[in-house]
């Protein structure tokens, strides 16, 4: 939520953000919007403009579009994601998907290896061995190059597991953003982004960055 809305407020071009995460809801409950149709049903569909497609998503005041699973407890394959979100692709400059969590899932492989650029939420050194190991052991290191990851502090503090996933991904080479403590988004309340902290959206700032930096050397190389 914090990256499609940093990358709404930069561009002028339409910002989709996909809720990919099976049987929550949770982006479209804390933007406080809801969808009036499903990503299920969108994929059955044939929108024919921007006009008809939009019917399927929401839009919070000054954010992104958002497309949600509002069909509750209804499995998601990702042919099926795939279906509704390629609709959606000539209509829009920028699509942000937020993934199931894990990366053994067909769904998450099939988002992560199509995505031009991926941000990984890591809390600790063990989020960050177990992402390398699983890309190196399943011949998806290809991944690794156009990641970045977004080290998520649970307290003000630095923690030792957090200096030690740092050194593994200096170790590695991958790019990553510490994103810091922030009480506005840990209450668990409607995201408002003027109460973020400052430093909050300078690290959503510089992970978008990162993205789209990562983005424009994968379609170069």
């Amino acid at each position: 939520m914090l990256l499609a809305g940093i990358i709404q407020q930069q561009r002028e071009d339409r910002v989709i953000l996909v809720d990919a995460a099976p049987g929550t809801s949770a982006i479209p409950a804390r933007l406080e919007v809801t969808p009036p149709r499903s990503l299920h049903e969108l994929a059955t569909a044939r929108p024919r403009s921007w006009e008809e497609a939009s019917g399927f998503l929401a839009k919070p005041q000054n954010g992104p579009w958002v497309l949600s699973q509002t069909t509750i407890g209804t499995p998601l394959s990702y042919d099926t994601f795939q279906a509704a979100v390629g609709r959606l692709s000539r209509y829009a400059a920028v699509s942000v998907i937020d993934c199931p969590a894990g990366l053994t899932s067909d769904l998450s492989r099939g988002i992560l290896t199509s995505a031009h650029a991926q941000v990984l939420v890591a809390n600790n050194a063990a989020d960050v061995q177990e992402a390398l190991t699983w890309c190196r052991t399943t011949n998806h290191t290809s991944l690794l190059s156009r990641t970045v990851v977004a080290l998520a502090t649970r307290s003000r503090r630095a923690t030792t597991e957090t200096k030690e996933a740092q050194g593994l991904l200096s170790n590695a080479g991958i790019p990553y953003i510490r994103l810091p403590h922030d009480r506005h988004i840990a209450a668990g309340s409607a995201l408002d982004p003027v109460r973020t902290a400052t430093t909050t959206r300078d690290a959503a700032a510089a992970l978008a960055v990162t993205a789209f930096d990562l983005s424009l050397m994968e379609k170069t190389s």
